[in-house]
């Protein structure tokens, strides 16, 4: 499970991420307004299943007990039922401890993930649009895909989608990870700027809240 290699944690504001995707665009986006731990925390929890253990060990890290504000980011997946009950679960973990906001991707009403929120906002004339949209009628039509490795749901089908769709996007580097490769393409960035918009939204809400009302 992540650390935070060995630091105390520096600010009382704390935005849990479900994964290093979310995590990497929110520090870019973090740096790109000039604000450092001190200010926000970014923490990867390593997956959705170690989210409710993740967000009760934060605080009792060190400088855990500061916490004030704790924002945890994460997707809906295709389950809005599942993931409100995962909510709740964090709450029960965190309890009173800390005030506790969340943001579910793409949207709060909308099934998907972050891979949903950035492959809706990519044009069709981006480099690999048409190739990673050729690659998924192919797989959907191939009746010989064993079911263990169908993607059956729109957050799976998505995620897919984006990986044919970088591996194109950044043919001369072919990075894995859509916030990695964030971080390391200026062009990249521009391209998929406002699809950061939510994710911009998040740092605003968490660096502008007023820690001391209920």
């Amino acid at each position: 499970m992540a650390k935070l290699q060995n630091r105390p944690l520096e600010s009382p504001r704390l935005i849990v991420c479900e994964g290093a995707d979310e995590a990497d665009i929110l520090i870019l986006l973090r740096n790109e307004i000039k604000k450092t731990e001190a200010d926000v925390e970014i923490v990867n929890a390593e997956g959705r299943q170690h989210l409710v253990a993740f967000c009760g060990d934060q605080l009792k890290s060190s400088g855990g007990s500061d916490i004030r504000l704790m924002a945890v980011v994460l997707d809906n997946e295709d389950d809005l039922a599942q993931t409100q009950t995962l909510m709740a679960n964090i709450r029960t973990e965190v309890g009173k401890r800390s005030k506790l906001n969340f943001y579910c991707l793409p949207r709060h009403d909308q099934t998907g993930a972050l891979e949903t929120l950035i492959r809706d906002a990519i044009p069709t004339h981006s480099p690999g649009h048409a190739c990673a949209t050729q690659w998924a009628q192919c797989v959907e039509s191939d009746t010989g895909i064993p079911p263990s490795h169908q993607k059956t749901t729109q957050a799976q089908r998505d995620k897919a989608w984006l990986q044919v769709w970088l591996t194109h996007r950044t043919r001369d580097t072919a990075y894995s990870r859509i916030g990695y490769a964030l971080a390391k393409n200026a062009d990249l960035r521009e391209e998929l700027n406002t699809a950061l918009d939510p994710l911009r939204q998040v740092l605003r809400d968490v660096l502008s809240a007023n820690l001391d009302s209920p």
